[in-house]
């Protein structure tokens, strides 16, 4: 009798409490509360998670997207990711810069391979006297949420897969595996998908025009229901996640070195680099697949505003180029470089270099033992993501760290 005249009590205080603030005053309370608590505040009642879990609660929040990274000492084990956080030097980050990857299993043996609208996929890979094992996890570092996936049907060798997750659409995310072809021309596409609303791997085949076999599936971008793989050397290739004809589109320049795609500002831009000159252009309507050139930088004028350490001077004289584009920012007009030992932004409406971070071991002639980690990804933060109720299959299990604690 007590316990239903506790939840009775509940119940009435959670509707007085909606009847007098009302859902936009109180949703405007909930968006001054520090952001980590704030996604713990979701098990009070009902109404503060269906106004937590709310769009517009996420929209006000507006959080900062961050940079994942790390370096890596040669012939050791792997060291653990850094977080940057890419705000406003004077903005307030709602106690989001420690985020972390700590909590996952097999960490720090781990890589990330793709990050996508809040999630981001790792992969554990161990080599032992002939055998390989394997295993994939998507997760969502803000709320240390995780699931393990299954493996896939078929070979994996050391083929990377890819992340489609659009929150706006579907709670579920899909895991895309696409596998070198050996034919010398193709004219279809095989893919393993997974998807999380049903827990399982299932084959799929896209025609596509003749094209040449050189998949780079590590390098591309989910927009709008379509992966984009930038291919060799003159073309992406639209898969349609959800089935039908894969797409061709003619790139505006044949692709050079530390080539990539990302995402910006909801358009997709391709950054180009011939160790002279970056060039970004990008692509505002997929419907005609129209190029513009929106900025460019030569490497002297980078060269001229920072002085690159000794070890980054010598990298220099060894590849000929001192600055590898890598990254773009999800909301602003920046592109992220790494050196030998460094990262840095460099920002085209103002023309500034700014260095983000540096190696501990980045101190002259011996620091060439250190390397640049190449699994660097820009993340943007989503409390929803992986918050949904499992319908799959029980071989997936979702996993909450903080309920765990």
């Amino acid at each position: 009798m007590e316990m239903q005249n506790l939840i009775s009590s509940e119940q009435t205080s959670d509707k007085s409490i909606n009847s007098y603030l009302g859902d936009d005053l109180l949703t405007e309370i909930l968006a001054c509360l520090p952001v980590k608590p704030l996604f713990r505040f979701k098990c009070v009642s009902k109404l503060w998670n269906r106004l937590i879990s709310s769009d517009r609660l996420q929209r006000r929040l507006q959080l900062p997207p961050g940079l994942f990274y790390r370096f890596q000492v040669r012939d050791s084990e792997p060291e653990e990711y850094s977080y940057i956080s890419l705000s406003d030097a004077n903005s307030d980050d709602g106690g989001i810069q420690d985020i972390s990857l700590s909590f996952l299993p097999q960490y720090p043996n781990i890589e990330i391979i793709d990050s996508c609208n809040g999630l981001i996929l790792l992969l554990w890979l161990e080599m032992d006297e002939g055998t390989c094992q394997m295993e994939y996890y998507v997760c969502n570092p803000l709320n240390k949420r995780w699931v393990a996936l299954p493996k896939p049907r078929g070979r994996v060798g050391f083929d990377l897969a890819r992340l489609a997750f659009d929150p706006t659409v579907s709670p579920d995310f899909q895991v895309i595996h696409i596998g070198n072809p050996s034919d010398w021309e193709v004219t279809s596409v095989m893919a393993e998908i997974f998807s999380s609303s049903t827990g399982q791997w299932v084959e799929s085949r896209h025609p596509c025009e003749p094209v040449s076999p050189l998949f780079l599936p590590q390098i591309s971008v989910f927009l709008n229901g379509i992966l984009y793989f930038l291919i060799l050397p003159w073309h992406i290739l639209g898969f349609n996640v959800r089935g039908g004809a894969c797409r061709l589109i003619r790139l505006p320049e044949e692709r050079r070195h530390h080539a990539f795609l990302k995402l910006s500002k909801g358009c997709i831009y391709y950054v180009n680099n011939d160790n002279s000159v970056i060039n970004v252009w990008t692509i505002e309507d997929t419907s005609t697949c129209d190029w513009s050139l929106k900025h460019t930088v030569t490497m002297k004028a980078l060269e001229q505003q920072v002085s690159l350490p000794i070890c980054d001077r010598c990298w220099y004289d060894l590849y000929h180029h001192s600055f590898h584009p890598f990254d773009v920012h999800p909301e602003r007009e920046t592109v992220f470089l790494k050196t030998h030992c460094k990262i840095f932004s460099y920002h085209f409406m103002s023309s500034t270099l700014e260095e983000l971070c540096c190696a501990e071991e980045c101190t002259g002639l011996f620091s060439a033992s250190v390397w640049f980690f190449e699994s660097v990804s820009t993340y943007k933060p989503c409390p929803n993501a992986l918050d949904w109720t499992l319908s799959c299959s029980q071989s997936m299990q979702l996993v909450d760290v903080d309920k765990l604690l």
